[in-house]
C-alpha cells in the first residue's frame, strides 16, 4: 500500500514540473486498448480542450460457447501535452460482461462495473508513421469494484493520432 502511495506521489510531483504545452496539432486518436478498468477493445479518443481528452473503449469477443464484452470511458486531464507525449490523470469507468457455456444447462453470466483514478503517459513510437503512432501505459489507483473491493489496475494502449 505504501509503495503505491509513493508511486502516486512521485507521479504527481514529476507531472507538476511540466506546464501545459499544447503544440500537438492532432486532435483525435484511434487504436486498441487492454485495460482492467476502461475495457478491452477498439478505442477512440479526442481532445475536447487543450487540457482535457475523452477516451471511449468498446469491445465484443465471442467464441463458439463464450462471449466477453466491455465498454469504458476515461476523462483525461493533461498535466503535460506536447509533441513528445502526454502525462495525464483523471477518472475512468468501465463495464464488463462475460457469458460462459452459451446454450448449455451450465450457462453462467458475470458482470462487473469498475471506477478508478487513471494516471498515465502516452509517448510517440518514433520512426513509424512520422511519430503518429503512440503507446500509452496507465496505472489505475484506487480502483473500486461492485463488490466494494479496492485494488490497483493497469492498462495499455497503442493508437494512431490524426
Amino acid at each position: 500500500m505504501l509503495r503505491i502511495q509513493f508511486l502516486f506521489l512521485t507521479f504527481l510531483t514529476v507531472a507538476s514540473l511540466y506546464s501545459q504545452d499544447s503544440t500537438t496539432t492532432y486532435k483525435n486518436y484511434f487504436g486498441f486498448t487492454a485495460s482492467r478498468v476502461s475495457g478491452v477493445g477498439l478505442m477512440f479518443g479526442t481532445e475536447a480542450t487543450p487540457a482535457v481528452n475523452l477516451q471511449f473503449t468498446a469491445g465484443i469477443f465471442r467464441t463458439s460457447n463464450n462471449s466477453f464484452s466491455s465498454f469504458g470511458l476515461e476523462l483525461q486531464y493533461n498535466l503535460q501535452n506536447s509533441s513528445g507525449g502526454r502525462i495525464y490523470i483523471g477518472p475512468a469507468f468501465g463495464g464488463f460482461n462475460e457469458t460462459n457455456d452459451i446454450g448449455s444447462s451450465n450457462e453462467s453470466q458475470d458482470s462487473e462495473f469498475v471506477v478508478g483514478l487513471a494516471m498515465g503517459v502516452a509517448v510517440p513510437i518514433t520512426g513509424i508513421f512520422s511519430d503518429r503512432l503512440r503507446a500509452s501505459a496507465t496505472l489505475y489507483y484506487p480502483t473500486f469494484y461492485k463488490d466494494n473491493s479496492i485494488s490497483a489496475g493497469v492498462g495499455a494502449t497503442i493508437h494512431f493520432i490524426f
